[in-house]
């Protein structure tokens, strides 16, 4: 399976979705989120959709939740305020969605220098 789509209802991941080592799209749209689940397990994982959950924060330690295959990240409709700069240290990141959140001005100049750095970057300026 490499694609795979969550939508609604869930607060936490089913462990068997980790066991999916050709997972390369994974969709977890309209549930209940507060943090971004831990996903390094997903070695091909490329392209991960958090649209509107309740994420506050993408951590300092974010290499800890997501592989670095990650090209794509969906995080619209968030109450996202702080972004880490460690969102920098993804290799093939090529477009970020962080739409209707609340960003920081801090968060907001991280997504500029992404930006600076090739990658497509979408939020409210």
């Amino acid at each position: 399976m490499q694609s795979l789509s969550l939508n609604g209802g869930l607060s936490e991941l089913p462990s068997n979705i980790l066991k999916l080592e050709n997972l390369k799209y994974l969709n977890i749209d309209n549930s209940y989120f507060r943090n971004i689940p831990t996903l390094t397990s997903l070695k091909n994982l490329k392209e991960l959709s958090l649209f509107h959950n309740y994420i506050t924060v993408l951590p300092d330690n974010l290499k800890e939740f997501l592989p670095d295959t990650i090209t794509h990240l969906w995080f619209n409709n968030n109450y996202i305020k702080d972004i880490s700069k460690d969102i920098l240290e993804f290799p093939h990141l090529e477009r970020v969605h962080f739409n209707n959140n609340i960003l920081s001005e801090e968060s907001k100049k991280i997504l500029k220098e992404l930006e600076s750095k090739g990658c497509e970057v979408y939020y409210d300026k």
